[in-house]
């Protein structure tokens, strides 16, 4: 909600951003109350801002009993069992609130279930007023796993209209599925990688919704997330203990040693690897566990920084009393380290079961960091083999894999560490991947050219 409408913003759209007025939001900008009003018999006030260093309107929805809560979703694996009351509520009143400003937006841009009821109340509104029969929806899908399923007793609770809920539409195998309405409701729909917009549409990763989008395959966009290279740029990131480009990789190496300082691991000329993750079942955490004891017998060191699953977290830090000198595992996140890791280890890691997106790889090409990747999602469109041809056409930007297995991990983590003791080549994959543009203000031409597409 940051980066790309300020991208959008900068090719003359007129985008604005909603968003519910959650307790634990600060904005720079004091925003001035617009309108009030009431739907689902819950009062609603909308304050307009903007977002902070940008000219992006920014409309924040305030309702106390649904927004003024310590946690945005729950806590942990916890959530509000109200949930899909509350964002329904949220984008049932954003319509309600840009009727009463009298704003025509042409597009409702969507995110994932929590906002895909917005399509549906807009879907019923269109049919009932002339003033939203030309507005168009599009829906982005940014993992196909979380998709707002609960009982249907709940259904009432959305607000929605009761017609709705059948098997064309809200209704999912006696449940409500709010994701699966709005896939079906929405114009277009996009996913944030080409290859996980396939993906999805296969029996393996399409999490039961994977017929319903073969349906709608023709309307399927996959378009990358983009960078923020004024926060992910080595050049400018004052997070790290030196600042260098492509050209000034020895001082790279000086991020290293302090790195090794900070982390008490023994200053060597070591490949240094690093996992900047969540600690989950998704992200290939088992496997690395699995691997780990037979990569930790090579000359190298890693680093692991992440929260998630208790088990996988104890199962790191057993690894780190075995091998006090090879890993240190940091149970937290922690910004200012992540930033540190990235600049400072020679290879990032991410054996991700899938992987919509992932940024973590983009960020570790901008630092001369050699991403080793699961070849799936956003990971197989970023990143570019060490393949010969690769090479030979200086294309190359990181290793990746296929299958996900400790024995395939175990054996690209020994090919990077051939790879290190090829100083030219390895230099060649470092500035390969330096160079590469995955920038928003490239990334947003996509979707400016789909909204052109919705408009016509």
């Amino acid at each position: 909600a940051y980066s790309l409408p300020k991208a959008i913003k900068q090719t003359g759209i007129d985008i604005r951003v909603a968003l519910p007025k959650y307790k634990s939001l600060r904005v720079s900008e004091e925003p001035k109350l617009i309108v009030s009003g009431q739907v689902n018999s819950q009062y609603y006030t909308l304050w307009e801002s903007l977002i902070p260093n940008t000219e992006v309107t920014l409309y924040l929805l305030e309702n106390e009993y649904y927004f003024g809560r310590e946690y945005i979703y729950g806590y942990g694996d916890w959530e509000y069992e109200d949930n899909p009351a509350r964002f329904s509520f949220f984008c049932n009143a954003i319509l309600d609130a840009i009727e009463k400003i009298d704003w025509h937006p042409d597009i409702i841009h969507c995110n994932d279930w929590q906002t895909a009821p917005a399509i549906g109340f807009l879907y019923t509104k269109s049919e009932n007023s002339y003033s939203w029969a030309n507005t168009s929806s599009l829906l982005t899908i940014h993992n196909l796993a979380f998709q707002g399923r609960y009982p249907s007793s709940r259904f009432k609770s959305t607000g929605l209209p009761q017609e709705l809920f059948h098997q064309n539409c809200f209704e999912y195998y006696g449940d409500m599925n709010l994701l699966k309405g709005g896939i079906l409701l929405a114009d277009k729909i996009n996913t944030v990688s080409p290859t996980y917009a396939k993906e999805i549409q296969t029996l393996e990763y399409g999490f039961g919704l994977d017929g319903i989008l073969r349906m709608r395959t023709e309307d399927i966009i996959g378009v990358l997330n983009g960078v923020d290279y004024s926060i992910w740029s080595p050049q400018n990131d004052n997070y790290i203990p030196y600042q260098y480009s492509y050209k000034e990789l020895e001082k790279k190496n000086e991020c290293k040693k302090m790195l090794q300082e900070i982390l008490n691991l023994p200053i060597s000329n070591s490949p240094l690897f690093g996992v900047v993750s969540r600690l989950y079942w998704q992200k290939g955490i088992d496997i690395l566990a699995n691997a780990l004891p037979e990569i930790l017998t090579l000359d190298l060191q890693f680093v692991i920084l992440g929260t998630g699953d208790p088990e996988y977290q104890r199962k790191l830090l057993d690894l780190q009393n075995t091998y006090p000198d090879k890993i240190r595992v940091e149970i937290k996140f922690e910004r200012d380290l992540s930033h540190k890791i990235i600049a400072g280890c020679d290879f990032i890691v991410m054996p991700s079961r899938y992987e919509p997106c992932g940024l973590t790889q983009m960020y570790a090409m901008a630092y001369g960091t050699i991403p080793i990747v699961r070849r799936t999602g956003g990971l197989a469109d970023t990143v570019k083999d060490i393949t010969p041809i690769n090479i030979r056409k200086k294309e190359a930007t990181g290793i990746s894999f296929k299958p996900l297995t400790p024995k395939t991990l175990i054996r690209s983590i020994g090919e990077a560490c051939e790879v290190y003791k090829n100083k030219d080549l390895m230099k060649e994959i470092q500035i390969n991947g330096m160079l590469k543009n995955f920038s928003w203000e490239k990334q947003s031409k996509y979707y400016v050219s789909i909204y052109k597409e919705l408009i016509k």
